[in-house]
């Protein structure tokens, strides 16, 4: 895992034009310039930022969207998120019509903990005076070069109508933490089904404190251990500090 975000990283922070002027042939200091932008190497993040690169490899993937902003640059220059919002993403949907993907992103080793500040996270965001706030927020920091550039302005613009976001809103919830399945050597299928249960589990108790108005997409990355990842994870960042 921490090679999968390492090899993500310029992608994840830096600009298109950015990444159009790096060399394959110096991936260190690719590297160099990108992980300022991520956390601090001489004492190095092992939750937020982590979580919102894995929610974001996981949605480019296997949904087809796309990140809107490069949400960390600004949230490292400022110490201020760009948007409440840990995930701000887009997809074209078959009509051609442009959805949201406004979600949280959370990486704890309690899994119960995840749950809770997702939650937290989302009683705070989602509500019309915090939602008319992040989309002044976000509007300026659509590129121009973005081939969506026009129906973003429109969508973003402050006279356009809140409930013409709601209806274009997907609300993806990425937890990552501990799984409780601990026997060695289980058979793929018995690890499919049991941590098919934990996601279920995610799913309820979200859309118990929300609702099934909002159309969720739920994402659940069960780690072996978190404690064991985040040695890992420092030790590696170290040969950057």
């Amino acid at each position: 895992m921490v090679k999968l975000i390492l090899d993500s990283l310029p992608e994840f922070v830096l600009t298109e034009e950015e990444i159009a002027d790096l060399s394959v042939l110096s991936p260190y200091s690719t590297l160099e310039k990108s992980i300022p932008f991520f956390t601090n190497p001489n004492n190095p993040s092992s939750g937020g930022e982590i979580g919102e690169l894995l929610a974001h490899k996981i949605l480019s993937r296997d949904f087809h969207t796309e990140q809107l902003v490069k949400r960390l640059r600004y949230k490292m220059r400022s110490r201020d998120a760009v948007t409440g919002f840990d995930i701000v993403h887009i997809r074209v949907d078959e009509s051609g019509e442009l959805e949201l993907w406004l979600g949280e992103s959370k990486f704890f080793s309690k899994r119960s903990t995840a749950i809770q500040k997702a939650i937290a996270s989302l009683n705070d965001h989602i509500d019309s005076g915090i939602l008319t706030e992040r989309k002044s927020l976000i509007g300026p920091k659509i590129s121009r070069s973005s081939p969506h550039f026009d129906k973003l302005q429109w969508l973003f613009h402050e006279d356009t109508n809140l409930d013409e976001i709601i209806s274009r809103m997907v609300v993806p919830v990425f937890i990552a933490s501990d799984t409780k399945i601990t026997t060695v050597g289980e058979l793929p299928t018995d690890y499919l089904n049991s941590v098919t249960v934990e996601l279920a589990e995610i799913a309820s108790k979200v859309q118990a404190a929300h609702g099934h108005n909002l159309d969720f997409v739920f994402l659940y990355v069960p780690l072996n251990n978190k404690d064991t990842f985040d040695g890992v994870w420092a030790t590696k960042l170290s040969a950057f500090a």
